[in-house]
């Protein structure tokens, strides 16, 4: 036998080798989770640019389910820095997808007006699209204006709310659309000077288990333990209440709290507080 013909009867026997795996040869299914592990700035504004089906992937309702926007260096999203274009593109895209987001963190400056002002615009998209079906279930906000979205004006924030995260409010009334969010779970308040008169709307809240009361002025603090009845999961940091009797008397009638963290200490069973 010749050599080509021993060659050929050789390459006749070999395996065939396998076909070479791209990434635009994956299903669907599985490219989207190799998008998921881009940041949404890098999915949306690079990845969805490479073709068509890569754009129709990159608005999968699995990879909406959470948008984090923050306006300060190093946000995942967004900083001061780059044009207020992208958050319009935002806007819209929560205009067009908004149903799908089940947590949104919103996080502006008070010293940047148009930004505000888009922030509120997103989360009023946000807003009407829960109104038409969508089903967001977690909201962290910062300095949105009074009068907004989270005042008294515009559209409801929608009752799917689990979790409520507010930061620096600038009003002194808690806002009334919390006492009509049924299925609130956990709500934080950062800074945020309420006066105490207004925080008995809190006792309408049948399904709190959690609250985070952070730098809130003195003397609120038991108001809010009076109207939390059925708290598991109490967090006080920095708040001059904390050592007087004022706060101690109304604590001990929490009868399902579990844990207690006040400022400096790790959460401890409410036991031991």
């Amino acid at each position: 036998m010749s050599r080509r013909r021993r060659t050929s009867a050789a390459a006749a026997l070999a395996p065939p080798e396998p076909p070479v795996t791209s990434l635009t040869s994956l299903p669907d299914h599985l490219l989207v989770r190799c998008l998921g592990l881009l940041a949404p700035r890098e999915r949306l504004e690079r990845a969805a640019l490479v073709c068509r089906r890569f754009r129709e992937l990159c608005l999968d309702p699995e990879l909406l389910e959470s948008i984090a926007v923050m306006n300060f260096t190093g946000a995942r999203f967004l900083n001061t820095a780059e044009p207020p274009d992208r958050l319009r593109a935002l806007l819209a895209l929560l205009t067009t997808h908004g149903r799908h987001v089940r947590r949104l963190v919103l996080h502006a400056d008070d010293r940047f007006g148009s930004y505000t002002r888009l922030v509120v615009g997103c989360l009023a998209a946000v807003a009407a699209a829960a109104a038409a079906g969508g089903r967001l279930e977690r909201l962290e906000v910062s300095s949105v204006p009074v009068g907004s979205l989270l005042e008294f004006e515009g559209p409801r924030l929608p009752a799917s709310l689990a979790h409520l995260e507010l930061w620096d409010r600038t009003g002194t009334q808690q806002p009334q659309q919390l006492s009509q969010l049924s299925a609130l779970s956990s709500l934080s308040l950062v800074r945020c000077p309420y006066e105490a008169a207004s925080v008995a709307l809190l006792s309408s809240l049948r399904s709190l288990r959690h609250l985070a009361l952070i730098e809130l002025p003195p003397g609120c603090l038991p108001a809010y333990l009076a109207a939390a009845t059925r708290l598991e999961r109490l967090e006080v940091g920095s708040h001059a209440d904390v050592d007087s009797a004022a706060f101690s008397s109304p604590l001990r009638r929490l009868r399902h709290l579990t844990c207690l963290a006040l400022a400096g200490e790790r959460c401890r069973p409410a036991s031991r507080a």
